[in-house]
C-alpha cells in the first residue's frame, strides 16, 4: 500500500489526498492552562472542567486514524497552539510538584496524553499500511514548523525525567529523517552563546575592583527584588534546557564545541549563578522563595557543570575513540581546555568532584597507550589545588550561614554585620605588603601594577597560575576589565606615622595618646620643699645637716691619711710573677724578731691617723696589753742535691726528690701534684 503522502482516499466518491484539511473535524483544542497558587473553590470547578474538556479532545485525537492525525497537526492551528502552550507553561521537575491533589492529579492525565500526541508526531510508521515516506516525514516537521529547536529543548526537558529512554528515540529519530535540524544547531549555537553572555553583562559591573561574588551587594543599588527571581528563573531554565536537549542529542554537542563556549560557560558559573546566589542572601524575599530561589540556582550549577561536560567529552574524548587518525590531536585538545580553565578554582573545583580526572585517565590509556603522563600530572596538580579552594570556600559558606541560622534562631542576627564582614573581607583582598610571589611577578611583568597582580594572587592564590594566565591572556572577565597598572593604595606617612620609640603608647606619648595627666609634668628644676608644715620638724633637720657638715671637716685631715695608707696597700697590676717559680728564701729559717714584732696600726674610725706605729713594750706593760706569741717551728731541710752525677745516690735523696716533686705546689706552679702523678702512671720516672 502507498504512504500516507502519495494516497488518495475515497469519500463520498471523491478520490480525497490521505494528508488534507478534509479531513480536519471541527474541533477545538483548548490551550494548556495552570492555576496560580491561591485559588477559590469555583476557580479550581472552572479549571476542572476546562481540562476535561481539552482530555477528552486530546483522546479523540489519538483515536483518529494516522491520517486525520497527521491531517490535524498540518492544518489545525488549534492542536498547534495547544501543544505549544504545553510546551512553555508545563512545569518542570526542578519546580516542585502542585500542593493540590486533584490539580495534580488532573496536570498528570495532561502529561501522559501530551505525551502520546508528540510520540504519535515523532514517529513516521504506526503500521504497516499507515506510514509516512521517511524523506515526507521530515518535510512535514521541519516546513511546517511542527517541531524546531527550542520545542524539542523543552520537550526535552519535561519529559526526560520520567521517560528518558524514549525521549532519546523520538529526538533521534528526528534528526535521523530530517539532517537539516543539526544545521539549525549549528546556527542557534552562537544565539545561545550570545544569551549567556548577555547575562554576564546584566549582573558584571566592569567598575568593579574586586570580583562581583566577593562583594555584599548594596540594597539601594541592587537589582529590584521582582528582577532577582526573574533573573533566577531564567538562568536556571537556560541551563536546564540546553544541558537536557545535549544528554539526548549529544550529535548536537559538536555544534556547541568552542573555545569562547567553554569560556562563556564558565564565567556564567562565576559571574551570574554565584552572583545571584550572594545576592539571594541580602534580598528582602521571603524565606519560603528565597530557599526555592536558593535550590534551583544550586541545581543549576550542577547542570552547567554537566553542560561542559557533556560537550567537552562528547567532541574530544568521545571523537579520539571512534576516529584513531585524529586520537593524539583530539586528546591534546581535551588536555588544552582543561588546562585553560585551572584557574577558574570555583568551577573547575566543581567540575573535578563530579567528574574525576583519574577516570579520564584511565580512559585515554585505554584508547591511547601514548599518553603525556607530564601534561597528565600538571592537569591532576592544579585541579587538586582547584578542589582545595572550592572546598576551602564551600565550608566558608556553610560555616557562615550555620552562623546566620543560629542567630536568626536566638533573634540577634543583624544584616548589616554580615554585609560589613563580607565587605572587609572583599577590602582585604588589596594587601600593603608586597610578597615575594608578587616580586617575582612583577620581575616577569616590570609594567602591571602592583594592585593589579595582587588581585591576580588573590584569585589564583599561585604566582605560576598568575604567569601562565598572563601569558596566555586567559584572565576571568572581572581581572582582563582592569586597569593592568593599577598600584596598591597606601597610607601616607609622616615622620610621626614612622617613628618608632621604646616609649610609644606609654602615659606621656601625647602623639598617640590624647589623654596626659599634666599633674605628673613638672617644667625646669624642682625646687627642694618639704611638703611638711611643722616647724619644730624643718629646725631639727637643718641642725643635723648642721652636724654632718662640721664632722665632715674635722676628719678630712684623717681621712687623707687614710687615704694615702689605702693606696700604698693597694695590688698592683705591674707585679712581676716571672720568677715566682723560684723558692726564693723558701728553705731560711724566720728569724724571732720578726716573729715576735708587730706594727700596729690605727684605725681612723677608732680615733687613729691611719699611719703605722711601732709598739714600745714598755707602753704595752704600762697599758696592760698583752699580744699573742706565735710559736716558731724551724722548717726542716730535705737533702735532694746529693752525690756528683755518676757517684750513686743514698735512698734518703732520692725520696726527697720523690717527696719535692710531689709537692711543687708551692708558689705559682700549680698543679705541680696531678703532673707529677699522671708522670708516676706513665712510667715516666
Amino acid at each position: 500500500m502507498d504512504p500516507l503522502d502519495k494516497r488518495k482516499i475515497i469519500n463520498d466518491g471523491q478520490a480525497v489526498p490521505a494528508i488534507d484539511s478534509y479531513w480536519v473535524k471541527d474541533i477545538s483544542f483548548l490551550p494548556f492552562s495552570l492555576l496560580g497558587p491561591s485559588n477559590t473553590k469555583e476557580q479550581i470547578d472552572d479549571w476542572l472542567n476546562a481540562t476535561d474538556l481539552l482530555l477528552d479532545d486530546l483522546q479523540l485525537l489519538l483515536h483518529e486514524p494516522c491520517h486525520v492525525f497527521w491531517s490535524h497537526l498540518i492544518f489545525d492551528e488549534s492542536l498547534r497552539t495547544s501543544l505549544d502552550s504545553f510546551l512553555k507553561l508545563m512545569p518542570r521537575h526542578f519546580d516542585g510538584e502542585v500542593t493540590e491533589t486533584v490539580i495534580h492529579k488532573q496536570v498528570q492525565k495532561l502529561y501522559q496524553a501530551y505525551f502520546k500526541v508528540f510520540i504519535r508526531m515523532t514517529t513516521c510508521k504506526e503500521s504497516s499500511s499507515d506510514y509516512i515516506t521517511p524523506e515526507v516525514f521530515g518535510i512535514i516537521l521541519y516546513e511546517n514548523y511542527i517541531l524546531d529547536i527550542p520545542k524539542l529543548m523543552d520537550m526535552c526537558i519535561i519529559f526526560s525525567p520520567s521517560n528518558g529512554s524514549l525521549l532519546r528515540k523520538m529526538i533521534d529519530n528526528v534528526f535521523k529523517h530530517q539532517p537539516k535540524y543539526l544545521d539549525d544547531v549549528l546556527a542557534a549555537a552562537p544565539s545561545i552563546i550570545n544569551m549567556f553572555e548577555k547575562l554576564i553583562e546584566k549582573l558584571t559591573d566592569n567598575k568593579l575592583t574586586v570580583p562581583r561574588g566577593l562583594i555584599a551587594p548594596n540594597p539601594e543599588t541592587s537589582t529590584a527584588q521582582a528582577d532577582i527571581v526573574d533573573l533566577c528563573l531564567y538562568s536556571s531554565d537556560i541551563c536546564h534546557s540546553v544541558n537536557a536537549f545535549l544528554q539526548h542529542c549529544p550529535p548536537a554537542c559538536l555544534a556547541f564545541h568552542n573555545p569562547s563556549f567553554y569560556k562563556v560557560l564558565s564565567n556564567y558559573y562565576e559571574d551570574v549563578l554565584h552572583c545571584l546566589l550572594i545576592q539571594l542572601e541580602s534580598s528582602h524575599i521571603c524565606e519560603s522563595d528565597q530557599l526555592k530561589m536558593y535550590d534551583r540556582l544550586s541545581t543549576a550549577q550542577e547542570e552547567c557543570v554537566s553542560l561542559f561536560r557533556q560537550v567537552l567529552f562528547a567532541a574530544t574524548l568521545e571523537q579520539a575513540n571512534t576516529h584513531s587518525e585524529k586520537c593524539d590531536l583530539l586528546i591534546q585538545e581535551f588536555y588544552d581546555i582543561l588546562t585553560e580553565h585551572l584557574g577558574e578554582y570555583r568551577f573547575i573545583g566543581h567540575y573535578s568532584l563530579k567528574y574525576p580526572f583519574t577516570e579520564d585517565i584511565e580512559y585515554i590509556n585505554s584508547i591511547n597507550s601514548k599518553s603525556d603522563q607530564t601534561r597528565q600530572q600538571f592537569i591532576l596538580d592544579g585541579l587538586s589545588l582547584a578542589i582545595e579552594v572550592f572546598l576551602e570556600q564551600q565550608n566558608a559558606a556553610d560555616k557562615d550561614t550555620t552562623q546566620n541560622e543560629i542567630a536568626s534562631a536566638n533573634g540577634s542576627v543583624d544584616p548589616s554585620e554580615t554585609l560589613e564582614d563580607t565587605a572587609s573581607a572583599a577590602e582585604a583582598m588589596v594587601k600593603p605588603s608586597i610578597p615575594s610571589q608578587l616580586q617575582s611577578i612583577l620581575d616577569m611583568f616590570p609594567d602591571y601594577g602592583e594592585g593589579f597582580i595582587q588581585m591576580c594572587l588573590d584569585h589564583y592564590k599561585s604566582a605560576d597560575h598568575v604567569i601562565n594566565a598572563l601569558l596566555e591572556n586567559s584572565l576571568p572577565p572581572f581581572l582582563s576589565t582592569l586597569d593592568r597598572t593599577l598600584a596598591i593604595p597606601l597610607q601616607d606617612e609622616t615622620l610621626l606615622t614612622s617613628r618608632k620609640n621604646v616609649f610609644d603608647n606609654d602615659e606621656f606619648d601625647v602623639f598617640r595618646s590624647g589623654r596626659i595627666d599634666q599633674s605628673k609634668i613638672h617644667k625646669g628644676k624642682r625646687a627642694n620643699v618639704l611638703k611638711t608644715e611643722d616647724g619644730a620638724f624643718k629646725d631639727k633637720i637643718k641642725e643635723l645637716v648642721i652636724n654632718c657638715e662640721e664632722l665632715s671637716m674635722a676628719d678630712n685631715s684623717a681621712t687623707n691619711g687614710a687615704y694615702l695608707v689605702a693606696e700604698a696597700d693597694m695590688y698592683d697590676d705591674e707585679y712581676d710573677d716571672t720568677y715566682d717559680a723560684n723558692e726564693v728564701g723558701a728553705d731560711d729559717a724566720d728569724e724571732a724578731q720578726e716573729l715576735m714584732g708587730r706594727k700596729l696600726v690605727v684605725p681612723v674610725a677608732l680615733g687613729g691617723s691611719g699611719l703605722v706605729e711601732q709598739a714600745d713594750e714598755n707602753e704595752n706593760d704600762s697599758k696592760g696589753a698583752t699580744y699573742p706569741t706565735k710559736t716558731v717551728t724551724e722548717k726542716p731541710k730535705y737533702d735532694v742535691k746529693g752525690r756528683a752525677k755518676g757517684q750513686g745516690q743514698t735512698a734518703e735523696v732520692i725520696k726527697n726528690r720523690n717527696f719535692k716533686t710531689a709537692h711543687k705546689a708551692r708558689g705559682a706552679n700549680h698543679n705541680r701534684k696531678a703532673g707529677a702523678r699522671s708522670k708516676m702512671s706513665k712510667g715516666m720516672f
